[in-house]
């Protein structure tokens, strides 16, 4: 998958730029107007704004086109090192604290199709990937030892889906479940069991574990949009379901869970890794400093 979508990148927006230009003659300059035309033009395809984020990893890819450039001789240094990387305003960006995801519990389970609301709260619980969670069948639940294992990932990329191996080999992991996922995954059982029924299937522990009504895997875009949709309905509009992520990393970190254990719980491939990303997602993050002070010095 992300194979696929560095591919995408370079062949988007590096080479509509860059295609004609010798590597040997791309300054740390070029690469700056690179991003700068990215950042206020968009898309050459499609003129779509980019996020700062997502020139950032163009940014990143094209870096690392020109370390293995180095390796190979081609160039004798990396320009992409000198450039000026585009600047995230973190404050723009909306995140789900504790209320919010309470909330999001309840509003799956008013949601219409349940087994799409499972599959939100089964996300939110457990800090899952959108791909990781459609490649689950039932061979990776263990109920009795109350655990998941995560071995494989489900993508789209040039409008064709593709079931491969997870982001990272620290990606491949086993998940606890706690008494609230264990109990979702319980009723979906029940519900794929009564799916393959309607439609003249014998259930089996290798079909996917949510399922679309002809029990395959079920649609992660529509997934996607189905919280989107429901977000934007309640007042939390420009929400993506990889906030759940973020919400399940930040709940664990504000807690008092050792960033090394949140690491391997979400297969990042360090601990730096989830402190650069998620530390800072709560409000309370900060606060707890002040408090921690306060309660040892009193």
């Amino acid at each position: 998958h992300t194979i696929f979508n560095y591919r995408l990148l370079l062949t988007d927006f590096v080479i509509p730029y860059l295609g004609d230009t010798k590597l040997s003659d791309i300054s740390p300059v070029t690469v700056d107007n690179l991003l700068a035309s990215l950042r206020e033009n968009g898309s050459p395809k499609t003129g779509r704004v980019l996020k700062a984020s997502t020139v950032n990893q163009i940014r990143m890819v094209l870096s690392a086109v020109f370390t293995v450039a180095m390796k190979k001789h081609i160039v004798n240094e990396n320009p992409v090192v000198s450039s000026t990387p585009v600047r995230i305003d973190s404050t723009s960006r909306p995140f789900l604290d504790i209320r919010e995801c309470r909330k999001i519990i309840k509003l799956c389970d008013d949601l219409k199709n349940k087994q799409v609301g499972r599959a939100i709260k089964f996300l939110l619980l457990t800090g899952l990937r959108r791909g990781e969670l459609v490649g689950l069948i039932w061979n990776d639940i263990d109920f009795r030892k109350r655990e998941v294992k995560i071995s494989r990932t489900v993508f789209r990329s040039a409008g064709k889906t593709y079931t491969g191996t997870p982001k990272s080999a620290t990606s491949v992991r086993t998940v606890a479940l706690g008494d609230k996922a264990i109990k979702i995954l319980s009723e979906q059982k029940f519900c794929a069991e009564q799916l393959c029924a309607a439609n003249r299937i014998e259930f089996s522990n290798l079909l996917p574990v949510f399922m679309n009504r002809k029990c395959g895997k079920m649609n992660g875009d529509y997934l996607n949009n189905t919280f989107r949709k429901m977000m934007k309905q309640s007042g939390l509009s420009g929400m993506h379901i990889h906030d759940l992520r973020h919400a399940n990393a930040s709940i664990l970190i504000n807690e008092g869970v050792p960033m090394k254990v949140v690491s391997e719980h979400l297969g990042h491939s360090s601990a730096l890794v989830t402190e650069q990303f998620y530390i800072h997602l709560f409000p309370d993050s900060l606060r707890i400093t002040a408090k921690v002070m306060d309660r040892v010095l009193k």
